[in-house]
Parts: C-alpha cells; sequence; structure tokens
C-alpha cells in the first residue's frame, strides 16, 4: 500500500522538493468545466521535475447534458496530452454535490439517473481514446446514487475517512487534513491499494495492442490432418500445410491453457480472438478484457460481454464484433480493427473466414473483412473495458438473501463452468469444482501447468506450496481465496476476476485462520488453501 496526496490551485505554490520526501505519488486536478485548474501545468512539471509518480488526474463536472459531458472529457483529454502525460494516466469522473447543486441554479434537476448516465459517458469516452479511468466517489453517492452497474464497471476512488474504507476501491482518500510539508495548510491525504498492479497492467491495455497482432496474423491459413500429423510444427507456418480440418495454431495455443473449455481441433474463429488477447495483454489481462474468461463457443462468448454490460450495437477499434447465421443466432466472430463514422463501415479481422485475398485455399483462413453498420447479420459487439485495473467483476446478480455457499456456487460456474446446481449444498461435486478452480487459477497466475481435474495431488501441493498470498496481491488464486471463504461461511465482501487482496480480504482470512487455529498472520498460502478445500 503506497500513501500520497491529491492537490489542485487551492494548494498554491507548492515545493516538491520537499513533497518528494513524504508521499509516494500525486493525483493532480486537471480542471473543471471546459476549464484546466489554473496550476494544473505547474504542478505537472514540479512533479516530473522531482521525479514524483502522478498516479492520475481528475476533472471535475459540471454538466447540463449528455453534450457538455463529451465536451468536458475532450478537454480534459487536450489537457492532459498538452501536459506531455503519458497515455498511461489514469482519469478520474469527479460528479459531487456542487455538480448538481451548480445544475440547480441554472434551472436543470439531476437525479440518480442522470449522475450514473453522465458518470458512463465520461468514463467511457476516456476509455475509448485508450486513457485508464475510474470514478471518484463518497459513501453517499456509493450507496444512494450509484447503480450496481456503474461500481462494478470502473475502478473506485472512495472518500471515506472513518478508518478502513465501507467499500471496495482501490484508492481511498482517508483525510483532508493532512500536513505535507512544502504545501501551506490542508490536504487531502490518500491510500492505494494495489499501485503496483495499476502502474504494470494500466501501461500494456491499450487496443490498438491486439489489433496489432491480429493484423500480423492476416492471411495465416487452417493446415489439414494430414499436414499435422506429418509434422506439427506446420502449425506455425503460415501458409503451409493447408486444409479444412480446424488445425490450427490459435486452437492448439489455447487449447494448452484451458483445455477444460478450448477444445482442438475445433471451429477456431473464437479461439483466434482469444489468442490475439492473449498474446497482447498476457493471460490474467486477456481473461478479464474478454469478459472475464476465455471461450471458443461464440454463444458463451457473447454472454459474457452481456453480463458485463459491455455490449453494444455500434463498433469501436478493439471490439469483439459478433455475427449472426443466415438462420439466426450467434454463430462467428471476429475483431474490429478500423472504423469510419462518417461511411458507417467498420473493418475487421477474422478467424476461421473465407480464404485470404489472393490465397485460394478449402479451410478457413485469417483475413481482413469490411462491413456496414446495417449488415443484417451483425448481431452486435462486445466491448473490452481497456485501460482498467480490475474492471470486471462477477456479473451474477447475487440477492442479498442468498446464502454464502450459493454465491460461491454461482461464482464457480463462471470460473470454471462447473455446471453445480445452486442448492447451498457442499457436496462431492462442489468439492471437486472448487480445487478446479485452485489448479486453473494456479496455471493462469504461475503458469502450473497442472490437469485440472480436481485432484489436488503431489504435483498440485508442490505447485501449492510456492503460493503466498498478501493484501495488494491480485490475480486469480485471489478470486478463489474468495470464492474458499464463502464455501467457509466467510464473506469476503465480494468476488472478482481478477481478484484484488484489499481490506474486506484481509480481514476475511485473518477470521478463516482464527476459526479453523491457523496462524493468524491475515496472509493465504499452502495451508489456508488447505483449509478451505476440506
Amino acid at each position: 500500500m503506497k500513501r500520497g496526496i491529491d492537490i489542485s490551485q487551492w494548494q498554491g505554490k507548492v515545493d516538491f522538493a520537499k513533497v518528494k520526501t513524504q508521499v509516494d505519488f500525486v493525483i493532480l486536478r486537471e480542471g473543471y468545466r471546459n476549464t484546466v485548474d489554473p496550476r494544473f501545468f505547474e504542478y505537472v512539471e514540479g512533479c516530473t521535475a522531482n521525479d514524483i509518480p502522478i498516479h492520475g488526474v481528475y476533472h471535475f463536472l459540471y454538466p447540463l447534458n449528455s453534450q457538455d459531458v463529451i465536451s468536458e472529457a475532450e478537454s480534459c483529454i487536450a489537457n492532459v496530452k498538452k501536459a506531455g502525460m503519458p497515455k498511461t494516466t489514469r482519469i478520474w469522473c469527479d460528479l459531487e454535490y456542487d455538480t448538481i447543486e451548480n445544475a440547480r441554479k441554472k434551472g436543470v434537476t439531476l437525479g440518480k439517473t442522470d449522475v450514473n448516465q453522465f458518470t458512463k459517458i465520461f468514463c467511457d469516452h476516456i476509455i475509448s481514446q485508450g486513457y485508464p479511468t475510474g470514478v471518484y466517489t463518497n459513501g453517499d453517492y456509493y450507496k444512494n446514487y450509484y447503480s450496481a452497474d456503474i461500481l462494478k464497471k470502473y475502478p473506485i476512488w472512495l472518500a471515506d475517512y472513518t478508518g478502513d474504507p465501507d467499500y471496495d476501491c482501490i484508492m481511498q482518500q482517508y483525510s483532508s487534513k493532512g500536513v505535507i510539508e512544502g504545501i501551506s495548510g490542508s490536504v487531502d491525504m490518500n491510500y492505494c491499494f494495489c499501485a503496483d498492479h495499476q502502474e504494470t497492467r494500466s501501461q500494456i491495455l491499450d487496443p490498438q495492442a491486439v489489433v496489432d497482432v491480429a493484423l500480423a496474423e492476416t492471411g495465416y491459413l487452417e493446415k489439414s490432418a494430414a499436414a499435422y500429423k506429418k509434422d506439427k510444427t506446420v502449425l506455425d507456418q503460415k501458409t503451409a500445410g493447408a486444409g479444412s480440418d480446424n488445425y490450427t495454431k490459435y486452437g492448439r495455443d489455447m487449447h494448452a491453457l484451458y483445455p477444460a473449455v478450448m477444445d482442438f481441433p475445433a471451429a477456431w474463429c473464437d479461439a483466434f480472438v482469444d489468442w490475439c488477447f492473449q498474446k497482447a495483454y498476457g493471460v490474467t489481462n486477456a481473461k478479464a478484457l474478454l469478459g472475464g474468461n476465455f471461450d471458443d463457443y461464440t454463444v458463451a462468448s457473447a454472454q459474457l460481454y452481456k453480463n458485463k454490460n459491455a455490449w453494444y450495437k455500434t463498433p469501436q477499434v478493439g471490439d469483439q464484433v459478433f455475427f449472426n447465421s443466415v438462420s439466426g443466432g450467434i454463430c462467428h466472430t471476429g475483431l474490429v480493427v478500423e472504423v469510419n463514422n462518417s461511411k458507417k463501415i467498420f473493418t475487421t479481422v477474422e478467424g476461421n473466414t473465407s480464404s485470404a485475398e489472393g490465397v485460394v485455399a478449402n479451410g478457413g483462413a485469417v483475413a481482413k473483412k469490411t462491413y456496414y453498420f446495417s449488415y443484417s447479420r451483425l448481431a452486435g459487439f462486445g466491448r473490452p473495458l481497456y485501460g482498467q485495473v480490475s474492471g470486471y467483476t462477477s456479473g451474477t446478480d447475487i440477492s442479498s438473501d442468498s446464502s454464502l455457499v450459493k454465491q460461491a456456487q454461482i461464482h464457480l460456474n463462471n470460473f470454471v463452468n462447473a455446471g453445480l446446481q445452486v442448492d447451498g449444498e457442499i457436496g462431492p461435486l462442489t468439492k471437486k469444482a472448487y480445487r478446479r478452480a485452485l489448479q486453473s487459477a494456479m496455471n493462469f497466475d504461475r503458469g502450473a501447468g497442472l490437469d485440472v481435474d480436481g485432484d489436488i495431488g503431489a504435483n498440485s501441493k508442490a505447485a501449492l506450496k510456492k503460493v503466498v498470498l498478501r493484501k495488494g496481491d491480485t490475480g486469480h488464486l485471489v478470486t478463489v481465496l474468495e470464492i474458499g471463504l464463502l464455501l467457509n461461511g466467510i464473506d469476503p465482501k465480494g468476488v472478482e476476476c481478477p481478484g484484488i487482496f484489499g481490506n474486506s480480504l484481509h480481514e476475511a482470512v485473518g477470521k478463516f485462520q482464527a476459526q479453523t487455529g491457523l496462524t493468524k498472520d491475515y496472509e493465504a498460502g499452502y495451508n489456508t488453501f488447505m483449509s478451505l478445500q476440506q
């Protein structure tokens, strides 16, 4: 956990050489309305000159309508670019009481619906321009204004001055009365719970990364069974061994990563998209971007986006596009690589499609295609949350009266397609599903190479002995830790995929350890995970 400050013009002249020795990071107010903060550029220069990490900027919104929101977002991005800040700069949406009061004075009443709509428009526009984003809010707005869709979709920076944060967040503003040498008067103080992961991940979640991977694959031809059996290395050659038997490097590689779901050989349009994402961003980030999981069944992949409220009717670069068959029903997919809004056309790169231009082959190929927005067989677009830290959480609506075991079963169904009956009973199938989830998570996070069979044998135990999770860690093992606590009757206050080891999980682990007689060190290692699965 790191400690930092957020500052605006109200801090006046700042001696950043003195500030440097007292904080780990700084967040700057970029501006408000279409106005830049009078000291924004000065503060950027001061932080840069003194090697103080800038963990983002925030923009205070004063819109009266949706058009105002877009205008303010564009103004903010222009100032960030002018300041020479990189695309990894997180741009926080700040919509508060003063936003509503300002609108009221101008004869416009803003309610809960407007708050959610304006926040979504701002954040989605920031994401569309390749920047990470998030929402600054307080407990009142978290509980009474913001919908679950917003709270699940975007990282939260929570103003909470009463100790540990009451709600899940990646950043907590814990005081407004901090004292920092080099700054006159009080200053806002903040904890960043996942700064290291934020910095690492946000640097790579740019939609152009996956577009570049996909474009480089155009011209690849599906291989015949005979060619594959003769020489398996033919899968890595673009045009050799062409055939129509569904043998491709995409299917091979994805099957190796996730054998329980990704078949090989099999129809491979969806495997191609998943392959491009994992090549561009790594396994953990790719799964998060794709709605929480890999899947080679187009219907299931589309549903993952729908579960996350990330399903759209018009395209953006980096979207996963889905097509219907002639008779109806989703049957094919690809990646959007270009969009021309004026002509209402978009271009894709698709796997398992008709042969690439200038190449004659009986089987499928990787090729570029262009469509009108009005194409009759267009089903929709799944939109990854590029630039997010943990933008995806469980999309399943779990009511407050559901038992903790039922919640765990729902998450196991999502995590490893367990097919469990959600009955709240911990039987052999539920226990085996949990062990499968643990093996799968070790493969994803640690490259353990385990058979995902639900049998915690010598190999699984050896891999598990290398695992120690602590506060601030992130990954699929954190998700499995959260699910395991649910199965043992302890609420970790949320299950994410990939998970983030925050304050609530920290306390939940300690509670479980105390109840089971383990050393109460608040860390999840071999003994804790072995106890969770019993």
